[in-house]
């Protein structure tokens, strides 16, 4: 009897001992601030403080308006570590067509 009751213990005592508390690390965020456009992570900041991915920039943006137009689009394109990469695309402010497009390397436009 004493041998069960030691092995009963000594079992619960290894179960207890393995579901204990385990530390999981908790992911850090990868970038300081974004916006989110629909399902879409826009207008990124990494955590050094650099410009990454898509980005858009609008006129007359601002969260705290209450006007029920939406801003509209100038200028989209892509960062990689705070500098323009690939194509760049400039908008109407009056008509929201795009006026100009410009392939940029290394933050320099390209010739076309």
């Amino acid at each position: 009897m004493n041998f069960l009751k030691s092995f009963i213990v000594l079992t619960f005592m290894v179960i207890l001992t393995s579901c204990g508390s385990k530390t999981e690390e908790v992911a850090k965020p990868a970038y300081q601030s974004f916006e989110m456009q629909g399902k879409d992570t826009i207008n990124k900041v990494d955590l050094k403080g650099l410009k990454q991915g898509q980005w858009f920039f609008y006129a007359n943006k601002d969260k705290k308006s209450k006007d029920p137009k939406p801003p509209k689009l100038l200028v989209s394109g892509s960062y990689e570590d705070d500098k323009r990469e690939g194509i760049w695309y400039y908008y109407s402010a009056e008509t929201g067509t795009v006026t100009d497009t410009v392939f940029y390397q290394n933050d320099f436009p390209q010739d076309k």
